[in-house]
């Protein structure tokens, strides 16, 4: 990058005000040059029917609040962010208000990091035993054979088809399809020009862990850990997040 530019990385904050506290005094302590969120930023501690509504009011009246000291004390810093799985994707258009001033969302876009740099975000996560599945895609389409028998076997024990995704009026009711399969899915999105091209000169910020790595509880996607394995050697840096304690 020339000059050192020097990045502060969370995720998974989950609304936690005290967590977000910490997050902007140390950038500020460390004159953080980017400041990068890796999903999961709204808390969850909802009832089912409060969920949604709680979140966008968490985004729209807390989040702008808790960043804006990072604007007065570092002007020249800049904050990206996207959502997680566990963030409804219905509250995106909350977000979109303040992009491009308070921060960027870097979800699906890339943007410049640096002069030489730039950042591309991305959300999904394979599919999960959760409810929500606003955020949730098949991992592979095409599946190599040598992970065939381990790729059929997470979905046998740890995908949930049904679920529910977010609207204007609360949940409603979803199934995921086994044809889309093999026209949607994480690894179709990553092959995508997007996140292929000047590799050895982007941050890859990506929600799901690779596969088999320390960050991995059972969900690390096959494709991230493909992408991440075909690009790796063109010097290609990745952040995750979605640590989860599975049992």
């Amino acid at each position: 990058m020339g000059m050192k530019h020097k990045i502060l990385y969370t995720s998974d904050l989950h609304g936690n005000e005290l967590q977000y506290k910490k997050l902007v005094d140390y950038s500020i302590k460390i004159s953080a040059d980017s400041i990068v969120i890796g999903g999961d930023i709204a808390p969850k501690n909802f009832q089912p029917k409060q969920f949604v509504d709680g979140q966008r009011y968490f985004l729209q009246e807390k989040l702008p609040g808790l960043l804006s000291p990072l604007k007065k004390s570092l002007p020249n810093s800049r904050l990206f962010l996207m959502m997680g799985n566990d963030d409804c994707k219905i509250n995106l258009d909350v977000l979109e208000r303040e992009n491009n001033t308070l921060y960027q969302i870097i979800h699906k876009k890339r943007v410049p990091l640096t002069d030489d740099f730039d950042i591309v975000g991305y959300s999904y996560v394979p599919i999960t035993p959760f409810g929500i599945k606003d955020w949730e895609k098949f991992d592979l389409s095409d599946v190599p054979s040598s992970l065939l028998v381990d790729y059929q076997h997470r979905k046998m024990t740890n995908y949930r088809l049904e679920g529910f995704k977010t609207t204007s009026l609360g949940w409603e009711p979803f199934q995921f399809n086994q044809d889309s399969e093999k026209s949607d899915s994480i690894q179709k999105d990553l092959s995508g020009a997007l996140f292929r091209i000047k590799a050895d000169r982007t941050l890859y910020v990506i929600h799901t862990p690779p596969n088999h790595t320390s960050l991995d509880m059972e969900i690390g996607g096959r494709s991230c850990w493909k992408f991440c394995g075909q690009v790796i050697y063109r010097r290609c840096s990745a952040l995750s997040g979605f640590a989860w304690p599975y049992s």
